[in-house]
């Protein structure tokens, strides 16, 4: 069965922190374990992510091969609001524009991969997708916008479209 979904979430783009370590009590021969772990805002984020997803889905198992893409929208900068007095020109576009700031888009990847787990077997069963990094249009405030759908396409026409291979 083929799917194909897209779903907008109202929410910052956070990338993925950075594992944490910290005491996990005392292991049987009485020695002091180490526990690695996943920051609360971390883990806040991913949930909001799942459910808004799920809420838009439903409880779906999607079967591979899988494609992701994602467009992250970062709340844009004042500077880049700035609108002449003059005119009413803005100095800079009103539209989506690339965001070279953070957080860093493969941090964001791996943090929406790991939201929308539970709707895949395995993350290696996600063989394809862009990601995408803009800050937001003027009057439009920070989203990320995933779109889950079966890849049909052939690997060796994928990899020839993006010029990676010469045909």
């Amino acid at each position: 069965m083929q799917h194909d979904f897209v779903v907008t979430i109202p929410i910052r783009p956070k990338g993925k922190d950075r594992p944490r370590h910290g005491p996990g009590g005392v292991d049987e021969d009485g020695k002091e374990k180490r526990v690695t772990y996943t920051t609360t805002a971390t883990r806040q984020w991913e949930a909001r992510m799942a459910i808004a997803v799920q809420e838009k889905i439903g409880s779906v198992l999607l079967q591979p091969p899988i494609r992701l893409d994602i467009l992250m929208v970062v709340a844009r900068p004042q500077y880049m609001c700035f609108q002449y007095k003059a005119t009413g020109e803005y100095k800079f576009p009103t539209g989506l524009v690339w965001c070279d700031k953070r957080p860093d888009r493969d941090n964001v990847e791996k943090n929406v991969m790991d939201a929308l787990k539970t709707f895949w077997a395995d993350d290696s069963q996600v063989v394809s997708g862009e990601v995408l990094k803009a800050f937001a249009e003027i009057g439009h405030g920070p989203r990320v916008i995933v779109r889950i759908r079966t890849e049909t396409r052939h690997p060796k026409d994928v990899a020839e479209s993006l010029g990676l291979i010469v045909p």
